[in-house]
């Protein structure tokens, strides 16, 4: 059986790879950052923006880290989205490459929907 291509020319799938690895790992960490989040600010009383001068000096700290972790899961879907485009134009894991698209494009609107509802639950609950 001939084979189609050389060993050093045959297309990795490692890139589709990557993506997939850096979308589902902000995803997930989003989609837990925003559960706590929107219990810490639903148990705050934070519901809104004119209530951060009320807030307790506990919640200050913790949505100071939460915004911390949020542009770190930021970036990562950012790359896993860029490396997700590479995989397909290089036909390197595209299948791979296509999931870690859709996680990182519908990820941050579940973290946000999340945020949202575990917000309201903390609110009631206080």
């Amino acid at each position: 059986m001939k084979r189609r291509y050389p060993w050093s020319v045959m297309p990795h799938r490692t890139i589709g790879g990557v993506a997939m690895g850096f979308s589902i790992t902000a995803a997930v960490l989003a989609f837990i950052t925003a559960t706590f989040h929107g219990l810490a600010t639903g148990l705050a009383g934070v519901a809104e923006a004119s209530d951060m001068n009320s807030a307790p000096n506990w919640y200050m700290g913790l949505a100071i880290m939460f915004a911390i972790f949020f542009i770190v899961f930021t970036l990562c879907g950012l790359t896993g989205l860029i490396a997700g485009i590479m995989a397909i134009v290089r036909n390197s894991g595209r299948g791979s490459g296509i999931i870690a698209i859709v996680l990182a494009v519908l990820g941050p609107f579940f973290s946000l929907l999340v945020f949202v509802v575990t917000a309201a639950v903390g609110n009631s609950v206080a």
